[in-house]
């Protein structure tokens, strides 16, 4: 009974995987950062995707961190085309209108996060090779331990 279970289980997520790509979009880009930003240290991640005009991109974040206390956290993210600024955005990972994969706890003002958020949308002027550049930031970095900080562009 129970290698029925097991068998039906994963008969039953592989038949979700193409439907979870069909809500939250296909990933184009993804940078993977894992450590925040200081003025001493800039850690930055870039990934190159081309774009056709009017194409939306979602700005996905995939977290998995620790803190005590409170801890603001932000992307900041240029979009570059031929090396010249398109836009620029600041983005709270932790402001998402699609969230999956979340568990959360606090438990004596430590936190555990981890969790896979869309955050926001960027609509690409015209056609061209763009360039994401993203570093994280926080209002407390010595507060905050990241395991996995990244931002992932899907379409």
């Amino acid at each position: 009974m129970r290698a029925q279970i097991l068998c039906l289980a994963a008969l039953c997520s592989t038949l979700l995987l193409p439907s979870c790509e069909a809500l939250t979009g296909k990933e184009i880009g993804r940078m993977t950062v894992n450590a925040v930003s200081t003025d001493d240290n800039i850690v930055m991640a870039e990934t190159s995707v081309a774009l056709s005009k009017n194409e939306e991109v979602a700005l996905w974040s995939h977290m998995d961190m620790e803190y005590d206390g409170n801890v603001d956290l932000r992307w900041r993210v240029r979009l570059l085309r031929d090396s010249i600024i398109v836009q620029e955005l600041e983005v709270d990972p932790t402001e998402k209108n699609i969230t999956v994969g979340e568990m959360q706890s606090t438990f004596g003002g430590h936190t555990a996060w981890s969790f896979t958020g869309k955050n926001t949308n960027v609509t690409i002027p015209v056609d061209g090779t763009y360039t994401f550049l993203a570093i994280l930031v926080a209002s407390d970095p010595g507060a905050l331990k990241l395991t996995t900080a990244e931002l992932i562009l899907k379409k």
